[in-house]
């Protein structure tokens, strides 16, 4: 699901895909069928190939718990990916002149970048009139949807057409990174609300079905947007072809190099675009096995009502099958083949 998501909106069409300590299983039966036929281009590296990237690991306190213990090793194996992913994208920035790789999402398996629309049942009420939040709010509501009601248009789209308006939303910033926040998605199952969204058969081939436990076809109700202890901090967006080869150890994922990124905290009224985080079911919340993932976690998350039902993430599906058939025709069993790579 995730990779076919973002080939459609970002465009994904680089993957890099670090496979954490432990982490045994085999992602290029997924891979391949969409390098194959939609000319996806991949690499995979081991945890052994970028931790030593980290520098030192971190020294636990007698009082840390194992989830803390746990947290901190997996944050300081994050950086020394973050090290080799953009190394290995800069790369390609030198010798591919033709396709150079720049705008880059730093982003989990359970994270969908989307955009933002301005939504008053779950918007703060509190923004007071005139300021520069509430000037970012009015041109959310102006601009957002002609981006997402468009058919066609992509995030990398919105990045190189509108470079005024996302930087000005960025605080100003350079040019080089944009912060994203994050909203979190818990593990209610709600099909009243969304009832015309919710399908999980195309609307273009009623023969091409997709899996229905997808999380973008199955989970829209989301925490407030100004939920901060659900959402915690965003992620970023970042163009490696403007950060130098020599830059420092990355700091963390959500904010990777202070001098391009601005703050982790960027609330969700001021974004235009945002990254959905899904909670998921607790079967496969819980199957990589960490530490961190407590079932006590999970049943507190699950249940969030505190904000609205979001919808719009299910536009993406109709637009994948157009570029399928467009590569290959009406071949439905090839295509349901790439959605369900398991059967």
């Amino acid at each position: 699901e995730w990779v076919a998501y973002h080939y459609t909106l970002l465009p994904l069409r680089y993957l890099v895909l670090g496979l954490d300590v432990g982490n045994e299983q085999n992602p290029q039966v997924v891979l391949e069928p969409w390098r194959r036929q939609m000319g996806l281009q991949y690499l995979v590296i081991n945890a052994s190939e970028f931790v030593p990237l980290a520098g030192n690991p971190p020294n636990p306190r007698p009082k840390d718990s194992a989830a803390t213990i746990a947290h901190h090793e997996f944050a300081h194996r994050q950086k020394g990916f973050i090290r080799k992913c953009t190394s290995l994208l800069q790369d390609t920035v030198r010798w591919n002149t033709t396709h150079p790789i720049t705008w880059t999402a730093f982003i989990d398996s359970d994270e969908f970048v989307t955009w933002n629309p301005y939504d008053e049942r779950s918007e703060p009420r509190s923004i007071p009139p005139h300021s520069w939040e509430a000037k970012l709010v009015e041109h959310r509501k102006q601009y957002v949807p002609q981006w997402q009601h468009n058919s066609q248009a992509t995030i990398l789209d919105f990045f190189q057409s509108q470079p005024s308006l996302w930087k000005e939303e960025n605080g100003n910033h350079t040019t080089s990174c944009y912060t994203v926040p994050r909203l979190r998605f818990g593990a209610l199952r709600n099909h009243t609300c969304c009832r015309d969204s919710h399908t999980t058969t195309s609307p273009k081939d009623s023969s091409a079905t997709f899996p229905s436990h997808w999380s973008t076809l199955q989970y829209f109700q989301h925490a407030a947007k100004h939920d901060f202890a659900h959402n915690k901090f965003g992620k970023v967006l970042l163009d490696v072809s403007q950060i130098p080869p020599s830059v420092e150890l990355p700091r963390n994922i959500h904010r990777p190099w202070r001098p391009y990124c601005g703050s982790a905290a960027k609330p969700l009224t001021r974004s235009w675009l945002r990254v959905n985080h899904y909670l998921g079911s607790w079967e496969r919340y819980a199957q990589r096995g960490d530490v961190r993932r407590s079932r006590a976690y999970w049943e507190a998350t699950a249940n969030l009502t505190g904000g609205h039902v979001s919808c719009h993430t299910t536009n993406w599906i109709s637009r994948l099958q157009d570029e399928w058939y467009r590569r290959h025709g009406n071949d439905n069993v090839e295509f349901q083949q790439l959605l369900h790579p398991s059967s």
